[in-house]
């Protein structure tokens, strides 16, 4: 399955997406929101249309306010790909890999 949005599934899309058929690194970050409490997630692929010029056209100046006002973002670093997953074993946590997040409370106050 292609996971892409273009023209001919758009529709398709706003209805039915099946998770089984989503590479993997896509299934890891509905896993990491449901886990977190989110019932929505955005992933650019899926949520513009890839082939229509007016949805880049309309959809790239909101992609400050999608980013800019999201109170969880996923940063798959380890995943070389949509297919490669980034949950996994993690047999070294002092690993050139890690590091130390730091967080913001609902009050802007850093926390962790």
């Amino acid at each position: 399955m292609d996971c892409v949005t273009r023209l001919e599934n758009v529709e398709e899309r706003k209805t039915n997406l099946d998770f089984h058929m989503l590479p993997q690194t896509f299934k890891d970050a509905i896993k990491v929101s449901i886990a977190h409490g989110y019932a929505y997630l955005w992933i650019d692929c899926l949520c513009i249309v890839q082939d229509d010029s007016h949805d880049w056209e309309k959809e790239c100046p909101r992609m400050v306010h999608v980013y800019g006002n999201a109170d969880f973002t996923i940063a798959a670093v380890t995943a070389t790909d949509s297919h490669a997953g980034f949950l996994g074993d993690r047999n070294n946590l002092n690993s050139s890999n890690s590091c130390i997040l730091r967080y913001w409370n609902s009050q802007k106050l850093p926390q962790g």
